[in-house]
């Protein structure tokens, strides 16, 4: 039997499979009947006004129609001018086509051209492994395609044909022969004149001839090259052989509708030259310039809503602001991202490859997506459309929260019970009530001094854990943020994560430091959030019941900015807005307290919300905090050696003789109340 190396070569590989699986990730990530086109006019503008001779964008042109020849035969045609052409280093073997890929020289277009997954490009321009290149294959029924081009460099003519022959891409290459293409076309095609290139996609796809004649096509490329158009002029035009359409910058990209002067319904903020924190992961990375718009009159055509990220020119893809800014009407905010050079080419690693998507989890772009968020709901309560909450409507909200809270805190107190309840050990004897198996721990939350004080200049760690104790895994969206007493959000963070049993998933700011231009005096609320997206997880947890879709666990705790922190009491009380049906009143821990939020879209609680049945929701905080709170009561009672109130509560007394016992006290305070 032999032995040692018998073989070494290269990995035989099946291109047609490989076609067909690129082709599959676009259809799944685009996901509709037109992706071909999307894609096609995506990647082959882009590769072109790469390669425009002038920055400016003077002289360049883009065309692309489907022509019929002969009666029968179909063909797609994408023509550019202004452009540098196929350039670089021509080859007559296998080796030397290695070789030349190997320098992974920019100018070397040609090479990088003919060959799947090579590419120089960086983030300036719109490719990244070539893939764009197996589109022009995958647009034809046949998995053929000409072409030519008229070089810049040197003044020389290359043209040639890819195809599929035996599972294998086949290239035919030829050089400063004119009539090579006229031998296939017939004499009266006629070659290229002006510099630049020609596609000539043979029997292309039907969904591809459809989206030309529907005008699919035309909305693709000007929601994707509005900016280039824009700022530009540039000239892209497309003809299904009848009718030929020049690009537009979209109306609500348009500068006359975002003239205020013009349109006096809208509302537009421009923010420029945003800095980036180093924990982004550079020192100098900025948003050039965010764009926000509102127009309370109408909502944007869903292919022009969200916040638009736009690289080299190009919209790589849209966030939708409704899931930025969790609140009603949020769908007719829409605006777009610009980024300085230096986030530019960071983001740009952190883009998949089809240019549809950025890996949002990543730094900077998780830091970038955090101020985003941050600047559109501050841009939303401005010109309310979410209600901010320093408005007269909501001081009054305020002061009815703090009066009925105090009122019972200070009850308590004098019953000598301080509101530690959920902290307290338990009394000899007694088993301490175990952690939820889903939970938020804050153990991670650590500050200098332990009080609850921060002064400026001062860091903390600010860090929440999603925690997985159960035996199965736990898919969860997991959001921590810190707001001030206003509301505002200072900091947010968001993300879809696996949980994985017996784990844990960490968020927040590992060294943040609380700076001036970030944070005022004052009182800040430190949130975090898990909701189960799960359909059913075959699971019930004490407290939170059945754990399914949608399902949330709350958690939060307070700190205080150059100002020692408020006393703590029982309760705390604060109105949320959300069209859950679920959502009528929902606890949430904070520094062993309880917060009740009440849901103002309820319809039994709105109705309590216009002012002047402010006496209304009085009484009803009233009623609900009570109850609530001698619940807490029960627990820290309990956990003494000698309870005050529920000192006739044992293990022996059954479940249904606990809340008669409650009612009592919470009769006795009500008796009180006017």
């Amino acid at each position: 039997m032999e032995t040692g190396t018998i073989f070494k070569g290269r990995q035989l590989r099946n291109d047609v499979k490989n076609l067909k699986a690129i082709a599959d990730e676009y259809e799944q990530k685009i996901a509709h009947k037109f992706w071909l086109a999307e894609a096609l006019q995506k990647d082959s503008i882009q590769n072109s006004w790469d390669a425009r001779i002038n920055n400016s964008g003077k002289d360049w042109s883009f065309n692309m129609e489907t022509v019929t020849s002969a009666g029968t035969s179909k063909f797609l045609i994408i023509t550019d001018g202004g452009t540098k052409g196929l350039t670089g280093t021509f080859w007559q073997n296998d080796a030397e086509l290695t070789n030349i890929l190997k320098t992974k020289k920019s100018e070397e277009n040609l090479a990088h051209f003919l060959t799947s997954d090579f590419s120089a490009k960086d983030s300036e321009s719109g490719g990244k492994r070539g893939r764009g290149k197996a589109l022009f294959l995958i647009a034809s029924r046949d998995s053929t395609f000409y072409f030519e081009s008229l070089r810049n460099s040197d003044k020389k003519y290359v043209a040639g044909k890819q195809y599929i022959e035996d599972d294998a891409v086949m290239v035919e290459l030829s050089t400063n022969n004119q009539e090579h293409l006229k031998d296939i076309f017939g004499k009266t095609f006629k070659p290229l004149s002006n510099v630049g290139t020609r596609i000539i996609v043979q029997n292309p796809q039907l969904e591809l001839i459809e989206a030309f004649s529907n005008g699919s096509m035309i909305n693709f490329i000007e929601n994707t090259r509005w900016e280039t158009i824009k700022k530009h002029n540039a000239i892209i035009k497309i003809s299904d052989g009848k009718t030929e359409k020049i690009a537009k910058t979209p109306k609500h990209y348009d500068n006359d509708y975002l003239d205020k002067t013009k349109n006096k319904n809208i509302e537009i903020r421009e923010y420029e030259n945003i800095q980036l924190p180093e924990s982004a992961g550079g020192t100098n990375f900025r948003i050039k310039r965010l764009v926000l718009v509102y127009n309370p009159t109408e909502t944007p055509p869903e292919e022009i809503q969200g916040i638009a990220i736009q690289r080299s020119g190009m919209t790589i893809e849209r966030r939708p602001t409704e899931q930025l800014v969790k609140e009603e009407g949020m769908s007719k905010v829409y605006g777009w991202v610009e980024m300085d050079k230096e986030l530019e080419s960071s983001m740009y690693d952190l883009e998949d490859v089809e240019h549809l998507n950025f890996k949002w989890t990543k730094k900077p772009a998780n830091v970038l997506l955090d101020i985003v968020k941050i600047k559109i709901r501050d841009f939303a309560k401005e010109v309310k459309l979410i209600e901010g909450d320093l408005s007269s409507k909501h001081k009054v909200y305020a002061e009815i929260e703090n009066d009925v809270a105090s009122k019972i805190n200070n009850f308590l107190k004098n019953l000598g019970f301080s509101g530690g309840g959920l902290g307290k050990r338990p009394r000899q004897g007694k088993e301490r009530i175990p952690n939820l198996p889903l939970r938020i721990s804050f153990v991670n939350f650590i500050t200098s001094s332990g009080n609850g004080r921060i002064n400026f200049g001062e860091k903390i760690q600010a860090i929440a854990s999603a925690v997985n104790d159960l035996s199965k895994p736990i898919n969860i969206i997991q959001e921590t943020w810190i707001v001030d007493s206003s509301g505002k959000t200072i900091r947010s963070q968001r993300k879809e994560v696996c949980l994985n049993p017996k784990t844990e998933s960490l968020q927040g700011w590992k060294d943040l430091e609380i700076l001036s231009t970030d944070f005022s005096k004052g009182d800040y609320s430190f949130r975090s959030k898990i909701t189960v997206m799960d359909d059913d997880l075959d699971v019930e947890l004490p407290r939170i019941g059945k754990l399914e879709k949608g399902v949330e666990i709350k958690s939060s705790l307070s700190f205080s900015v150059e100002k020692d922190p408020p006393s703590k009491g029982f309760i705390k009380f604060e109105a949320i807005k959300s069209i859950d049906k679920r959502k009528y009143l929902c606890l949430r821990p904070e520094n062993n307290s309880i917060v009740i939020e009440y849901n103002t879209d309820h319809p039994y609680i709105a109705k309590f919300m216009p002012v002047e049945e402010k006496e209304e929701l009085r009484k009803f905080l009233l009623q609900v905090g009570i109850v609530v709170v001698f619940s807490q009561v029960l627990i820290e009672d309990l956990s003494d050696e000698k309870p005050k109130i529920f000192c006739d509560i044992d293990d022996n007394i059954e479940i249904t003789e606990v809340v008669p016992r409650i009612m009592d006290e919470v009769s006795k305070f009500m008796w009180t109340q006017k």
